[in-house]
């Protein structure tokens, strides 16, 4: 087994195509022949097909959660040697990389030219799998397409079926329901239908077609198949066969399985409305009448339209006595734990690989901590690093700007309306000439107007659950027994919050009628906790969000002190002021100043506002490094209020020292 699993590809997609294929065909086969069996019961057939359905689709997720996780049955595939078990197994003589000689290799190693790059474009081999990809996808976009239009055609049913007025057609139907034990479901009449159908999602209700009054139908035998499909809950059955076809379009195993699944359904509510007292005869008269009028657009979404008309009208005319319709507790243990078995065990059936053999694993991470390459760059680019200190959280200050998100504005509860707020009403038992189903504006005199036929309703400083009863009662003058749903869907008087704020000279924030918070000398993180506390007293779980927009507290000084003029003897210095963004550097500063010309021969130094206990008043610069870039040691961060000197007669005079 493990050298037919070596032939698949390791790739995950092509991998989990592969796996999808063979597993699902093997299931599928292996179902088909054995439902062969269980075709004298119904019941048992359609469960076990729909477990046969079930585990195909289900059974390559399992597999690939299995490979993920590393899990498998069979022993390790014999392919080339890992280079992970060749790594654990080396010495470190032979993994002991030189920087140099990496480098070196890197440097001589030729790099493709444009031509080579359109050639080996135009020359890329046809990729099957991305093919297959887009081919899979493709009829799966189909299958949900049909799977849509089914719906599509179950709302258009309910919304032109009619109720039934035949009075014997409903007394069959409140009889069938009393052999299953159910409230009497509706009864309506379809124009477009051929044939009857239940609809099970909620409420049931049967839906028949509409028949001439001289033709003459076993109603209570309809009803009582059409019911048996809402105990037995075919509809989850049906749903759960059309996704896996969905998942799984190209695989004719599961259409078949799909098919004799309906099949063996339509037969299994055959046997209950037997069991419940039908004849079958006038049961297998009436399917002979509906044998050209299947509406198949309902098939995907609606229990009980018929499929292999034939072969049941044959089966009811045949059959002797009554059959069991009910499936045994054993047999549906035992069909669930055969399909768990039979996903988990293929899932598993895959090899596992070497590195993932017990002690691999440990001995590669190992051996891997122990190689270091070493680089003397690197070092050096990480002692500059550490060289420059973190500076410590920004704190707010005076006339900076903060940009303030709130996402969820929603007022306290319980929240009193006002007018021009907007509520969702909906009644059922309304007018046919007047439903009420929409979004309503409290007026400016607080009430809200539900049109001509109900008036003008006052809500205005009423709760959702006093609103609601408020206008119960009201309807209750109009309509026999309303049931209303009242939703506030949008808030007139709440002020939006999310914007530009900028601190004022007392260090506060105004956010409108909500107040001012003090947020000068926080951070980012205790402003954002102080704007949530104060929201919280007027908003429903607030959620801010703090940045700063715009440092305009925050500033640092360059200052150059020009030489003396050959015109009057007198030196003038030119000082810039720079706004620092956070974490700006020397060169930050330097490089913002317009119009600033540096000579080489100059005296650089970073005078510190504020200093810190291990940290000298006077920094030195060296500007030549930072100008070639050969060390960053001396690019210090910049606080608030330091000041950059640049002296060219300073340096001027160390260099002519420093020559004597």
């Amino acid at each position: 087994m493990s050298d037919l699993l070596n032939f698949l590809p390791d790739a995950r997609w092509p991998r989990f195509a592969c796996d999808a294929l063979w597993q699902s065909s093997f299931i599928g086969a292996v179902a088909w022949i054995g439902l062969r069996v269980a075709r004298p019961r119904p019941a048992l057939h359609a469960w076990l097909a729909l477990l046969a359905i079930a585990t195909c689709a289900v059974a390559p997720i399992a597999s690939l959660a299995a490979r993920r996780s590393g899990y498998g049955l069979l022993s390790p595939v014999a392919k080339s040697p890992p280079q992970a078990v060749a790594l654990a197994a080396a010495p470190m003589e032979a993994i002991t990389v030189s920087s140099d000689d990496h480098s070196a290799a890197v440097r001589q190693r030729p790099g493709p030219s444009e031509a080579d790059e359109r050639k080996l474009l135009s020359s890329r081999p046809f990729d099957f799998w991305t093919f297959a990809a887009v081919v899979w996808g493709l009829a799966s976009a189909v299958c949900v397409l049909r799977f849509v239009k089914s719906g599509v055609a179950v709302i258009r049913l309910t919304k032109t079926a009619v109720p039934c007025h035949d009075e014997g057609v409903v007394a069959a139907a409140r009889r069938a329901a009393k052999q299953f034990g159910i409230a009497p479901p509706a009864v309506l009449v379809g124009e477009r239908l051929k044939s009857p159908a239940l609809l099970s999602w909620g409420k049931p209700r049967l839906f028949i077609p509409n028949l001439p009054q001289h033709v003459s139908q076993d109603w209570f035998a309809v009803f009582c198949h059409e019911l048996a499909h809402a105990r037995r809950g075919d509809a989850w059955g049906r749903l759960l066969a059309e996704l896996a076809t969905i998942a799984l379009p190209w695989q004719p195993f599961v259409w078949r399985l799909r098919r004799d699944y309906y099949e063996a359904c339509e037969e299994a509510c055959d046997d209950w409305a037997i069991a419940c007292g039908a004849d079958p005869f006038r049961l297998a008269e009436s399917l002979t009448g509906w044998m050209h009028g299947v509406n198949h657009a309902l098939t995907q979404s609606m229990a009980g339209v018929p499929s292999g008309l034939r072969r049941r009208i044959v089966r009811l005319v045949e059959s002797s006595g009554q059959r069991n319709p009910r499936l045994g507790t054993a047999w549906v243990v035992a069909g669930g734990i055969l399909a768990f078995a039979a996903s988990a065990g293929i899932g598993a059936a895959q090899a596992r690989n070497s590195a993932d053999e017990p002690g691999a694993r440990q001995a590669v991470q190992a051996r891997v901590h122990q190689v270091e390459l070493r680089d003397p760059s690197r070092d050096e680019a990480k002692a500059d690093t550490a060289a420059v200190p973190i500076p410590p959280a920004y704190r707010i200050e005076s006339s900076d700007v903060l940009f303030i998100e709130v996402d969820r504005l929603a007022p306290k509860s319980p929240y009193h309306m006002q007018p021009l707020d907007v509520l969702n009403v909906a009644v059922e038992g309304a007018l046919p000439e007047a439903p009420i189903n929409d979004r309503f504006t409290i007026t400016i005199g607080g009430k809200l107007n539900l049109g001509p036929f109900y008036g003008g309703i006052p809500v205005a400083g009423l709760t959702e659950e006093e609103a609601t009863e408020v206008i119960t009662k009201h309807l209750r003058t109009v309509l026999t027994s309303p049931v209303v749903s009242v939703e506030l869907v949008q808030f007139a008087g709440l002020q939006k919050v999310s914007g530009e704020h900028q601190v004022g000279p007392d260090g506060r924030i105004t956010l409108g009628k909500y107040g001012g918070i003090y947020v000068a000398g926080l951070t980012l993180e205790e402003a954002k906790a102080a704007i949530d506390k104060h929201l919280a007293r007027y908003l429903q779980a607030p959620d801010a969000s703090v940045t700063v927009a715009a440092y305009s507290s925050n500033v640092c000084f360059v200052i150059f002190r020009g030489d003396k003029d050959l015109q009057d003897g007198i030196a003038r210095d030119s000082v810039h002021r720079v706004a620092l963004n956070g974490g700006d550097t020397v060169l930050d500063a330097l490089s913002s100043v317009e119009r600033l010309q540096i000579p080489r021969v100059v005296k650089v130094s970073l005078q510190r506002a504020a200093q810190s206990s291990d940290e000298p008043p006077v920094l030195e610069i060296d500007w030549p490094a930072l100008a070639s870039g050969t060390s960053m040691t001396t690019n210090y961060r910049l606080r608030a209020g330091d000041r950059i000197i640049l002296d060219p007669e300073v340096g001027r005079r160390e260099l002519f020292e420093q020559m004597r």
